[in-house]
């Protein structure tokens, strides 16, 4: 059965943080003096940043999985010692006994989706093989939701710190608290197919996690998208009749309608005041906006999207649900904080849109 190591593992492998914050405090140590000139240690981790960047990510990751090994196994046995069954008898009723059959449409949806690398088979050749696939992904999260509860239940608190960078929200869209304890900033692209998926995913974030977390949203275009810079100056129209959410979630649903028209057809199906809607839209004046995350971007050691830092942990791509969730609950954790009860994914946020 797949371990709960495999999400601590898929975290760890997306998560890195080029950036290191300098305490101001710290005296810079010297690395060298040469011919009476000093050579401070910071000029030399300047030059090695990105070696020294993936050594520091390798000794954490390591140490990580290593811990979440003993965690998992110490939960385990204690669970089932008041049980009074077998760490087996355990898995087996907690995790192969509630994964519901894998419905039909499911399957298909999989298959449409994943069609170009089957080969030319047929779905009924490759409906087996799907079956397995997805059966093994909700045991691998089914796992993953006991072992969460489990940490619940009988407490933790995590100690370990990952390297971070320092991100800034700037004045991106937000929701939920300024002063959550979880800060998730994601870097996103209206035409971009895998930041859709993984929008998907953090619309749920919210029900989950309550007053938690908080969400911002930063534009970062790629070049290779031709409707997303005019994508982004729509959403910043949006923003300013305090729209963005509804308008935000259109525009990923619809992403073969961001053309003028599309966006103003959205705009009025989102609700937005169209008049104001199309002035802002035809002053141009959101490119500042977008142009300003993008440089952001950059700095931070964005190169593509959808990347996502949670408190400076950077994950870079479309991942799973519980790549995400693990992220925050560790973040939780290091804070000695509570996670929340049984988590709800796939929920959309409560916006309102005209149908």
């Amino acid at each position: 059965m797949p371990s709960s190591r495999f999400f601590v593992a898929a975290l760890l492998a997306v998560a890195a943080s080029p950036l290191f914050a300098k305490d101001p405090l710290v005296v810079d140590p010297i690395a060298a003096v040469v011919a009476g000139t000093t050579v401070p240690l910071s000029a030399v981790e300047s030059g090695a940043a990105s070696s020294l960047t993936q050594l520091r990510d390798q000794e954490y990751t390591a140490r990580r999985l290593a811990l979440e090994d003993v965690v998992s196994g110490a939960l385990f046995d204690r669970e089932a010692k008041a049980r009074g069954m077998t760490n087996e008898e355990l898995l087996k009723n907690e995790v192969e006994a509630k994964i519901a059959s894998i419905p039909e449409a499911d399957k298909k949806a999989f298959y449409e989706e994943n069609k170009a690398r089957m080969g030319g088979k047929t779905y009924e050749e490759t409906a087996p093989l799907i079956e397995t696939r997805l059966r093994s992904q909700a045991e691998i999260y089914r796992r993953y939701e006991f072992l969460r509860s489990l940490k619940n239940r009988y407490g933790m608190r995590l100690y370990l710190e990952p390297t971070r960078a320092r991100v800034s929200p700037a004045d991106g869209p937000s929701e939920g608290p300024k002063k959550a304890p979880v800060l998730l900033v994601i870097f996103s692209d209206f035409q971009c197919p895998h930041c859709a998926k993984a929008e998907e995913v953090l619309r749920g974030l919210p029900v989950v996690y309550g007053k938690s977390l908080r969400i911002v949203f930063r534009n970062d275009p790629l070049a290779m998208h031709a409707d997303a810079p005019r994508a982004a100056e729509a959403a910043v129209c949006a923003d300013e009749q305090k729209k963005f959410w509804p308008y935000h979630d259109l525009l990923f649903d619809n992403q073969d309608q961001l053309s003028e028209e599309g966006l103003k057809a959205l705009a009025s199906k989102a609700g937005l005041k169209t008049k104001a809607f199309a002035a802002c839209l035809a002053s141009g004046r959101g490119a500042a906006r977008w142009k300003a995350d993008a440089a952001d971007a950059k700095t931070y050691g964005v190169t593509g999207t959808p990347t996502v830092f949670i408190n400076g942990r950077r994950i870079f791509g479309n991942q799973a649900p519980e790549v995400y969730m693990q992220a925050i609950d560790d973040e939780l954790l290091i804070r000695n904080l509570p996670l929340p009860g049984a988590p709800k994914l796939n929920t959309p946020r409560p916006t309102k849109v005209k149908k």
